[in-house]
């Protein structure tokens, strides 16, 4: 990937992650600073391209970035699974105070 191509795909053709600053950016320095040991072994990370010179170091790379995709996965899923629940829980406060409305009447 060049400077100016900011577009990368998720490891098994995946959905495209976000390349600028953003969450890849966050998840490749947070990769490279536990594959190099918090910099003691930078040659653990020198780059080749989109990858890593180390084969084992871009080995390590797809599988970090597939866990990061599947924790963002599983956090909307909990994000949208928490919204449901609360605007199931509103939807009965409201159903108990229009209930309690129409016996005052």
């Amino acid at each position: 990937m060049n400077e100016t191509d900011r577009s990368e795909t998720a490891p098994a053709g995946g959905p495209p992650l976000d390349c600028g600053v953003g969450p890849l950016d966050k998840v490749r320095a947070d990769f490279e600073a536990w594959a190099s040991d918090c910099g003691q072994w930078p040659q653990a990370v020198e780059r080749s391209g989109d990858g890593y010179k180390m084969m084992n170091t871009h080995l390590r790379w797809t599988a970090w970035q597939a866990c990061s995709v599947a924790a963002r996965v599983e956090i909307e899923r909990l994000r949208v699974g928490h919204e449901r629940y609360v605007l199931k829980a509103s939807l009965h406060v409201c159903a108990d105070a229009i209930r309690k409305v129409e016996t005052l009447k």
